[in-house]
């Protein structure tokens, strides 16, 4: 989808009762424009269906403890060795709608942000997990990136819990510019290869959290996703 493209959803969207989905589709072109990872970003986005009646306050303290982690509530798979998780080593610092971590300050694999409205987003770079496989593409997906789904999603769950968030959460995930990515998983002792990629985008399916329901499994439905876009099982 181009960026044309996506403005015009944006605009047309805006024009309905559906203002969450405007919101994400703002967010997504924000993104495009501004060219942040090149290498072909997954992005994760959350928003509140419903307005919250308060703002919440991304740059407070208790915030701060949920993006730095100090417990590893993010590293939801460790007892698997797993270790992909969006904790961040900074932050949050503040941008125009709230708050901004990563990984890093000045290189970072992945951003995350949350916004006054309860937006929760996470950009990760599609070059960052795993080795370079000689003649395919240079941007990629693993099967260990159900992680990233899963550390998100506790994300969001820590925040709502914190913050006393009812709403029900519209979850989007897009993989921009995924022409000619792979995804790969290990399969016994070697590495399979799916794809490539021959569309534009990657976009899986929209998921919803209803208030009350567990989170993680939400995970797995979108791991599922990503496996069918690609031809494959779990």
């Amino acid at each position: 989808m181009s960026v044309d493209e996506i403005r015009t959803a944006v605009l047309s969207v805006e024009g309905a009762p559906d203002k969450a989905q405007a919101y994400l589709l703002a967010r997504e072109l924000d993104i495009r424009e501004s060219r942040m990872f090149d290498s072909c970003p997954l992005l994760l986005q959350a928003i509140p269906v419903i307005p919250l009646d308060v703002d919440i306050d991304p740059l407070s303290n208790e915030i701060k403890q949920i993006s730095l982690d100090p417990q590893d509530r993010l590293k939801v798979d460790k007892a698997k060795g797993i270790t992909l998780t969006l904790k961040t080593d900074f932050g949050p610092s503040p941008i125009l709608w709230g708050a901004e971590a990563g990984s890093s300050r000045n290189d970072p694999d992945y951003l995350t942000e949350i916004h006054r409205n309860g937006y929760i987003q996470a950009l990760i770079s599609t070059t960052y997990f795993g080795p370079s496989l000689p003649g395919k593409g240079d941007h990629r997906l693993y099967a260990e990136h159900q992680s990233f789904f899963k550390s998100f999603l506790m994300l969001c769950e820590l925040i709502t819990e914190q913050q006393e968030i009812a709403s029900p959460y519209l979850i989007r995930v897009i993989w921009i510019g995924a022409r000619g990515g792979y995804f790969n998983r290990k399969e016994g002792i070697s590495m399979q290869n799916y794809g490539p990629w021959e569309l534009g985008d990657l976009i899986l399916p929209n998921v919803i959290h209803q208030p009350g329901d567990a989170w993680q499994p939400l995970a797995d439905k979108l791991y599922r996703y990503l496996c069918n876009a690609f031809r494959t099982t779990e």
